[in-house]
């Protein structure tokens, strides 16, 4: 019906209640994620369908750094994830 591959997953921390609060795809296919959100094969399946994964510290996680709004190859992060966007820069992915 979506015309596109569906995988379940389950998110296994209670403070990343919903897929959006750790797991942001890029425009380039890439995706941020906090890894320790998902089961063992959640983990696994994301890995096996995403190839350039960039995980999110738990520390800049705890501030929903992968709740990101992508628009376009504008990448707009709440604050508290110096770390994240200084890899997104190195990434050569636009921030605001």
């Amino acid at each position: 019906m979506l015309g596109c591959l569906v995988i379940s997953v389950e998110l296994v921390d209670p403070r990343f209640y919903h897929l959006d609060t750790c797991f942001c795809p890029l425009p380039d296919g890439a995706a941020v994620w906090f890894p320790a959100a998902f089961d063992e094969y959640g983990q696994r399946a994301i890995r096996e369908h995403v190839t350039d994964l960039i995980d999110v510290l738990p520390e800049e996680a705890a501030h929903f750094s992968c709740n990101a709004v992508v628009l376009e190859h504008d990448i707009v992060l709440p604050e508290g994830a110096p770390k994240l966007v200084a890899t997104l820069t190195r990434a050569r992915l636009p921030l605001p």
